[in-house]
Parts: C-alpha cells; structure tokens; sequence
C-alpha cells in the first residue's frame, strides 16, 4: 500500500546528513485511518486522532540514510508511506519493511533505547511523530491518556495469548510480585470459625473487611501499589489517589476469587493467605502474599483467562473498575503515567528482536 503524498526528493549529498522535512497540519488522505490501525491509538476517539494525526511531519530519506539508530534513545514514531526501509538487529537479523509498516511507537511515551538500526532502502518517505510534540499533546489533552492506556492493554492481552501458546509452564505476566509482604502483618487476621463451618455470614465479613481496612494507612500502601509495574510511572500524590480506592476483602477457603472466561471488574492484590489459579488449558500455579492479578480489568472488560480460587483464608485489597474510572475522569494525567506503565510492561514482555519498539515487519490493514 502507497499513501497518495507529494514527495519530494532529498537534495543530494552525503550519506549522514539530515533528511528532508516536509510541514504539518493538514493530515494526508488515508493518514489518519491508517493511524487507527497502530495498537496504541485504537481505542482513541476520531477527534484524538485527528489531533495526533497532525503533530506528524512528512520526511524524506535517500537510500541508505539512517532513520533510527540501535542504542540511542527513542525519540519518535514513524510510518512509512512510501519506498521500503531495512531493518537490523543487534544479532544481525534484517529484514524489510513495506509502506504502511510502522515503528517506535513506544518512543511516544519513553526514551528508551532503540533495538535496531532503520535505513532507507532506494529512498524512503515517513510520517514521523515526535515525543516531544505528543507530550505537550498530552500536557493539553491528558484524557488522550485513557485512551493510550486502553490500547496497550490490549496489547498486551494479545502478548500473554500469544505467550501462553507457546508455553504452557509460562505463568502469567500480569501476575506480578507487588513486593510488599509485610503488609498482610498489618491486616487484621480473619476470625476463625468453629470447625464445619465452609462460609462466613456476608454481612459479619464486610464488618471484617472495615475493620481490617481502618489498620492499613494510606501511606501503607503506597509502596504495594507503587511497586505494581501498572502504577510504576505515577507519583506520589496519583498514587495515594489510587491506594484510597482500594477496599479489602475477604475469602474462605475454596472460594473463587474471579472465574475464566468472565468479564473483569476488578484488581486484587494478595495481603494474606494463599490462592491458586488455573487456566481453561490446565496450567496452574500458586498466589501469595504480595501477588496481584486482574491489573488490566481497571481497563477494559476482557474475560479472565483464569480462573483464581482461595488456598486458604485469604485477604486481599481490591479495587473496582467502576471506582477507578471515575478516579480518571476526575484527573486524567493518572491515565498519562498507566500508559508510560503499560510501555514498560509491553517492552519487558517482548523479546528484543520484536519488541514493539523494534520495527516489527507488520502492515496496517
């Protein structure tokens, strides 16, 4: 696919030299449909996207010029939109991309390094994005943010499905270390209940929970929320904001927690006790204290794919998605430092050679 531009060839010279920029503003035809089709910006409004469409510039590279450079900071994304580009790894793997391939989208929201060299193949036209431009975007429009989150979280939905194809001893990613065990000392212990008895009376938990939430300050729990890769790029006030969301509760052993295949709306965190989830294809593993899951339900309503039952009594903090919605309406940079989160979560799922940064050789429909 060749987007109908007006190009115009870099002036001659030596390889090394800056390509040729073109201006900004007015978004070429089939520009924005094909920017809907980048993961990241998916879940975007058709006004957010014409916003973010017209931060691009056009450039020009002559062939063999150096588009990005393997080891040096992210500093844009790019869409080719004409010409062909060659891509190397650091083991020396190439390959091709074609018009309408994209690169670097992550670079949007960090500087991590780049994971390969990009150079023009007989010449070669971008549309390119800066991060400093999508900043200041995202200074003006955080709410542009919930929607970017939105995105890579489906993203890295499609990363664990893709995973778990392939491995079935592969435990969960969104099953994190949350490193925080010593708060389940701070958690009031469960009542115990006299032998025989399989289920607590609901209206006697929820008094538990209350009283048990009243021992865990909020200062408490910032460093477990704060050391859960979600909530990793949120400062300290954001995260006090989140961590007062969080209600505790309660389960006796045997009870289920969430269930595959049903719609998340919620995301726990183990303070105490033990659980075991179990996948629809068998793969089980055990949860403890400090252990979170369902990070991405605050997101979306995906089914769970996996089904989390109690080990033992067991009390976990849990936040709703209702809740937290709310929460990002009332302040949307939240969703600005989610979606810094989530590019971190989606780069360590990725083997370098096809990281998301990488310039995968992908198309846009």
């Amino acid at each position: 696919m060749v987007l109908h531009v007006t190009t115009v060839a870099p002036a001659r010279g030596a390889a090394g030299k800056s390509p040729h920029e073109g201006g900004s503003g007015s978004p070429w035809p089939g520009w924005v449909e094909l920017l809907a089709e980048v993961p990241l910006f998916r879940s975007l409004s058709k006004r957010d996207l014409r916003r973010v469409a017209r931060l691009a510039h056009l450039r020009w590279y002559a062939d063999g010029w150096t588009v990005t450079r393997i080891g040096t900071p992210g500093d844009a994304f790019y869409t080719i939109l004409d010409g062909r580009a060659r891509v190397q790894t650091a083991d020396r793997h190439t390959r091709t991309l074609d018009p309408g391939a994209f690169f670097g989208e992550l670079a949007l929201l960090d500087e991590a390094p780049r994971t390969a060299t990009v150079t023009s193949a007989g010449g070669l036209t971008v549309a390119r994005l800066a991060r400093a431009d999508f900043t200041r975007l995202l200074r003006e429009e955080p709410a542009i943010g919930v929607g970017l989150a939105r995105g890579l979280a489906a993203v890295v939905r499609d990363i664990e499905t893709a995973q778990a194809g392939e491995s079935t001893g592969r435990g969960r990613p969104d099953l994190e270390r949350a490193g925080a065990d010593r708060l389940g000392q701070a958690v009031a212990e469960p009542q115990k209940d006299e032998a025989g008895r399989s289920r607590k009376d609901e209206a006697g938990r929820s008094r538990e929970d209350e009283a048990a939430r009243a021992t865990i300050t909020t200062q408490e729990l910032l460093p477990l929320i704060g050391g859960i890769p979600l909530f990793e790029a949120l400062n300290s006030r954001h995260l006090r904001r989140v961590a007062r969301l969080g209600r505790l509760k309660s389960y006796e052993k045997g009870e289920t927690i969430v269930r595959a295949g049903v719609r998340g709306d919620a995301f726990y965190v183990i303070l105490d006790g033990r659980a075991g989830a179990q996948t629809p294809g068998g793969h089980a593993h055990g949860l403890e204290p400090g252990d979170c899951f369902g990070e991405l339900a605050l997101l979306d309503d995906a089914p769970r794919s996996a089904t989390v039952t109690a080990g033992s009594q067991l009390t976990t903090l849990r936040i709703g998605r209702t809740e937290f919605a709310k929460l990002l309406r009332e302040e949307p940079t939240i969703a600005v430092g989610l979606a810094r989160g989530l590019a971190a979560i989606v780069r360590g799922l990725q083997p370098a050679e096809s990281s998301k940064d990488s310039p995968a050789a992908r198309k846009s429909a």
